[in-house]
Parts: structure tokens; C-alpha cells; sequence
């Protein structure tokens, strides 16, 4: 199931980086997040729920003018996987910034259970551990 894991995890964020609407057919109706790594504004921190999920999503993308980001690893972790990313954004009327962040994705039963975004894979690899 790990390989599927990321394979899954991998087209969604590829989609949903180009913002197609099927990115979100994987997450589950109770999925659990938490923007650990980089609070953006206008966004909540963490909550629950498919709906807001997608709403936190949007408005990450959203927070910036123009965004990309190159995923430079993924690691099969089990039921997550880790995606280590390299960001490029300019907030609204602010500098380009570039960082790393890692995203863990959790899949069960290939539904997506739970997302939490960290400033790096080691801080992401540390919470799947705790």
C-alpha cells in the first residue's frame, strides 16, 4: 500500500499546484490538518473537516500572487508520506521569498486522513515519530 500511498500523494499535489479540481477526489470527509510550518494569513492553522480542508487550500494558494513549488523528495512513511518542497511565491505587494517546507500526508484505506505542513523533513519525520 506504501507505493500506491505515494503515487496517490504525488498527482495530488501535482494537481492540485495547477489547480485542477480533482486534486481533492482523495480527501476524506474528516480529514484532519495543521499548518504548522508557515501560518499564512487569512488562513486557519488547523481544523477538520473535507470542506475546510479544501477552503485552507485555497486560500494558502491564494495568499500569494504567483506560486510554485518544485517537490524535491517523497518519502514513504508508512501510512504518510513526506513531501519535501521547494517553494517560490510573492506575496501581495511583498519580496519573492523561496524556502523548503514538507508536507506529511496520511492515507488510509486510499482516502487522505490528514495533511500537516512543517518548515522541513526533519521537523515532518520528528511529528510522525511523536
Amino acid at each position: 500500500m506504501s507505493q500506491e500511498s505515494v503515487e496517490l500523494i504525488h498527482a495530488t499535489v501535482e494537481a492540485w499546484q495547477r489547480e485542477e479540481e480533482a486534486w481533492a477526489a482523495p480527501v476524506g470527509v474528516d480529514v484532519e490538518w495543521e499548518n504548522a510550518g508557515y501560518p499564512a494569513a487569512g488562513t486557519e492553522r488547523f481544523g477538520r473537516g473535507r470542506e475546510g480542508f479544501l477552503n485552507f487550500m485555497e486560500q494558502y494558494l491564494a495568499t500569494w500572487g504567483p506560486y510554485e513549488a518544485t517537490i524535491e523528495e517523497l518519502i514513504d512513511a508508512g501510512d504518510h508520506v513526506v513531501v519535501v518542497l521547494r517553494e517560490t511565491a510573492r506575496g501581495t505587494g511583498r519580496a519573492a521569498i523561496e524556502r523548503d517546507a514538507a508536507q506529511t500526508w496520511t492515507v488510509v484505506d486510499g482516502r487522505i486522513v490528514r495533511y500537516r505542513m512543517d518548515r522541513a523533513k526533519e521537523e515532518a519525520l520528528a511529528a510522525i515519530r511523536s
